[in-house]
């Protein structure tokens, strides 16, 4: 079960000097804000947890920007509990709502990346958006984000939490078709380029 899972990966955290859990604090884009739907006995067992063993749970923004907010409040009073950042989540998820203004006293960690917003021309939004590209290969302002960081007086480490790149294809891939630019991503394993969309090795 899931309870279990996250409930093993606190421990597992405690157990290897992690400092800090980071968890999502809503999944899902199509969702009606009840309070309710939070089920905070399971999130107290996670905050309980790790008051025993002595690391922090940061809650991360994602869909919902409302249930991060609940938990927030929930925990307020709680100085083992705080938020994780991510960039490109506040870009497609939450609108561009500045949540450094709202938790960025509250602040344990980042996970920095890069999208090109949402996409849409309607608006609607998708995981597609959630592109987690290197800084700098979406849109995203990241001189304001930093001045934002320092605004809120962080000083902790700075995650970046990317999964795809803008790769450049070579010539002979393009003559079979496939555009000049691609997303892509890293197969640590394999030591490979990997095109996103059509899986094909792009590393050569």
């Amino acid at each position: 079960a899931i309870r279990e899972d996250v409930l093993a990966s606190a421990e597992a955290c405690a157990d290897f000097g992690i400092p800090t859990v980071v968890i999502h604090s809503w999944s899902g884009i199509d969702y009606s804000f009840r309070e309710e739907n939070l089920c905070f006995r399971h999130f107290d067992d996670l905050v309980d947890l790790a008051c025993r063993r002595g690391i922090s749970v940061a809650f991360e923004n994602l869909e919902g920007p409302e249930f991060l907010a609940a938990l927030m409040a929930r925990y307020a009073n709680c100085k083992t509990v705080g938020f994780c950042w991510d960039t490109g989540h506040e870009m497609c998820y939450n609108h561009h709502r500045d949540l450094i203004a709202d938790f960025g006293d509250r602040l344990f960690g980042t996970h920095l990346n890069d999208n090109l917003g949402v996409k849409a021309p309607a608006g609607s939004i998708t995981f597609h958006d959630d592109l987690h590209l290197l800084p700098y290969d979406g849109i995203a302002d990241w001189e304001g984000v930093m001045h934002r960081i320092r605004k809120a007086n962080y000083t902790g480490v700075l995650t970046c939490e990317s999964v795809h790149i803008v790769a450049e294809v070579d010539n002979r891939m393009c003559e079979q078709g496939m555009p000049r630019f691609v997303m892509a991503y890293i197969d640590i394993r394999l030591g490979r380029f990997i095109c996103s969309s059509g899986a094909w090795n792009i590393t050569d």
